[in-house]
This record gives C-alpha cells, sequence and structure tokens, in this order.
C-alpha cells in the first residue's frame, strides 16, 4: 500500500528461464495500472528521458525496461538419453520419443533442479545460433497484445547423425 500515492519506479524480477514464463507482463500491467503514476492510456507510450516529447517526460522507469531472449540449436547425448522413454509397464512405448519436447522450460528446471543435469556442465555441440528469439519492451508491449511470433533466417552451421 503506498498511501494513495503512486510510484515512479517499478523494480521486477518476474522472469524465468523464459522471458514470460512467470507472467511478466500481465503481473506488469496490473502494478502499473493500480500504482503507477501515468496509469491509463498515455502509460502505452515509452518516454525518452529527459526529452520532453513522451506523455509521460520520463517520470515512469522501468526495470528493466527491455529484455531479449536468445536460442541455440544443441545436440546433446546426454540430453536425448534423459528425454528417452522406451519401456513403461513392460510395454514398448518407444514411438512416443517423435514427438518429445526436450526444450520446454518446464522440462529444463525440472530437469537442473530435481535431477542434478545442468547443461552447462554437459558435453554439447552448438548447431544453430546463438539467435534472438524474442525482445519484450516493458514499456511498449502489455499481456493482451505481445506478438511473441517465430524466428526467421535460421541458419544451421553443423550437421548431424
Amino acid at each position: 500500500d503506498l498511501g494513495g500515492e503512486r510510484a515512479h519506479v517499478l523494480v521486477s524480477e518476474t522472469l524465468g528461464v523464459s522471458v514470460l514464463d512467470e507472467a511478466a507482463l500481465a503481473y506488469m500491467d496490473d502494478v502499473k495500472k493500480r500504482m503507477m503514476v501515468g496509469s491509463g492510456p498515455e502509460s502505452e507510450s515509452r518516454p525518452e528521458s529527459g526529452s520532453g516529447s513522451g506523455p509521460l517526460d520520463g517520470l515512469l522507469q522501468i526495470v528493466p525496461a527491455r529484455v531479449r531472449t536468445y536460442a541455440a540449436l544443441i545436440r546433446c547425448r546426454e540430453l536425448k538419453e534423459l528425454t528417452t522413454i522406451k519401456h513403461a509397464s513392460g510395454f514398448d512405448v518407444s514411438a512416443i520419443n517423435a514427438i518429445r519436447d526436450a526444450g520446454q522450460p518446464f522440462l529444463m528446471r525440472r530437469m537442473s533442479k530435481d535431477w542434478g543435469f545442468m547443461l552447462s556442465e554437459a558435453e554439447h555441440t552448438m548447431v544453430a545460433g546463438p539467435f534472438e528469439i524474442m525482445e519484450v519492451d516493458f514499456y511498449q508491449h502489455n499481456a493482451t497484445s505481445f506478438d511473441a511470433s517465430g524466428v526467421e533466417g535460421l541458419v544451421v552451421k553443423r550437421r548431424g547423425p
């Protein structure tokens, strides 16, 4: 509670494995509307600090203001083994491997926290990237209008088995 006052600075560490993992845009939208100076439609324009040209003229400060996410395609035997299923209750269920997705943030978090797997410690080869997959500007983007479109122009550096 700010006693009826509005804040000038919004500091957030609501970031997970992925920029949008912990609903950062939704939380920031809510805080900006309820607690920040310049709340309402005018807060959607990003001020140029000190320029006098923005509707907030540098009044609202967001930290971090912008976040970029990068990704790379890798080949890693340990990761493949960890995410491969062969048998369950005596049945061959290996066909399910065709649709596995070892790159999901939840799975990566679980592998590091629950299973002790750290990609940084595993032998792996980068086959493409790193490349920017997303940029979020917390002044401009909000939870309802953000477009997390795909990557264009991916170049694979190595051929794999």
